[in-house]
């Protein structure tokens, strides 16, 4: 029985150390067929999801300075610091994405400029 609940608590508790990273596809088999509308509306989305994972990161950033700053008193709430990388990847992940589609539209003379990173 105290097996179970420890086995239950460390599975609890690793559930809490941060999500597995889900990066985009750089490239994608459609890619080269889209038009310039698409592309700009795709390239529209990718800004919204860079700045959805930034605001993450901010809300992590806070969450890992409230438990560090509890963890200095107790070493339980360390354990619930988010320590991964996740949002990082998948940012890198969506940049490269917004290039690769930005240079498919300068191919197609679609005249729109990049806007910077968020």
């Amino acid at each position: 029985m105290r097996r179970a609940l420890a086995l239950t608590l460390l599975i609890v508790l690793s559930a809490c150390m941060g999500r597995k990273a889900d990066p985009v596809p750089v490239l994608q088999e459609a890619d080269p067929q889209k038009s310039c509308p698409q592309l700009a509306a795709e390239l529209n989305g990718i800004d919204t999801n860079i700045w959805r994972l930034h605001k993450e990161v901010d809300e992590k950033s806070k969450q890992n300075a409230y438990f560090g700053a509890t963890a200095s008193v107790l070493i339980v709430p360390a354990l619930f610091m988010d320590v991964s990388d996740a949002q990082a990847k998948e940012i890198a992940a969506w940049q490269e994405r917004k290039k690769h589609l930005l240079q498919i539209a300068e191919q197609k003379k679609c005249g729109f400029k990049a806007t910077p990173n968020p």
